[in-house]
């Protein structure tokens, strides 16, 4: 079995329910097989394969639309080849870096949020405090009043001095957090369709056109390699899994 017959079966797995046989147009499998172009009579010969081999059951084909049921053996060679490549994945020491970065990336954002909330806070009990001794000041009707008053606006704006120290400390408590979040490793690259868990996107760093024109080459470059080297891994996987034995 090839590496084309290999991404066609595991597309008929996502396509066709259970054991059921499910009516397929040829687009709708060859659409989920890119990179390659299909000869007129490639698919139907494919489908045909699987059916001798035991891995599905191809009822009727006229090189346009298929009616075709994935049998036991097809789907538990796809499944057990799935669940071997994820293992590898969840292994590679570039996902575990990478799932590290966004759990420690979410934390420094859940630090950082507190911190500004009680920064916020801080801010307005100041703002009000500050008001309503300005406002006493204000509607103060005799001296003794007035003397009082402004005796308390003095008292707030010094406490509100000394509290100044505490934003100061939470401005620098709050960078800290933000760039130690900005630090974490929260970029991967595609390995695998179905098998890439969320990645928080990472602003583009501002450098001169061609700088970046470079950059997305190198990593377009880097895609294309790590999806050959994916594919080739579900091609010995299945392999050894439908041959080894």
């Amino acid at each position: 079995m090839d590496d084309i017959a290999i991404r066609i079966l595991d597309t008929l797995f996502d396509l066709c329910e259970g054991e059921g046989y499910a009516i397929l147009e040829e687009d709708e499998i060859t659409s989920r097989v890119s990179g390659h172009t299909f000869a007129p009579d490639e698919l139907t010969e494919i489908l045909e394969g699987f059916s001798a081999d035991g891995l599905a059951d191809l009822k009727y084909a006229d090189n346009k639309t298929y009616c075709i049921a994935m049998r036991t053996k097809g789907r538990t060679l796809i499944k057990q080849s799935r669940e071997r490549l994820q293992r590898l994945i969840d292994e590679n020491p570039e996902v575990v870096a990478y799932r590290e970065g966004v759990r420690a990336a979410a934390e420094d954002r859940a630090e950082r949020q507190a911190l500004e909330e009680e920064r916020a806070r801080l801010l307005r009990e100041q703002e009000e405090r500050l008001a309503e001794a300005k406002g006493s000041v204000a509607h103060a009707s005799t001296r003794e009043e007035r003397a009082t008053s402004e005796a308390e606006l003095a008292r707030v704006r010094e406490e509100n001095k000394q509290g100044q120290a505490r934003v100061e400390e939470l401005d620098e408590q709050i960078a800290a957090a933000e760039e130690r979040e900005r630090s974490r490793n929260t970029t991967l690259l595609n390995l695998a369709r179905g098998f890439q868990s969320e990645a928080t996107p990472v602003p583009p760093t501002e450098k001169t056109p061609v700088v970046r024109s470079n950059r997305m080459f190198f990593a377009a470059f880097i895609g294309s390699a790590i999806g050959a080297a994916v594919v080739n891994a579900i091609f010995w996987i299945v392999y050894l899994l439908k041959y080894a034995q």
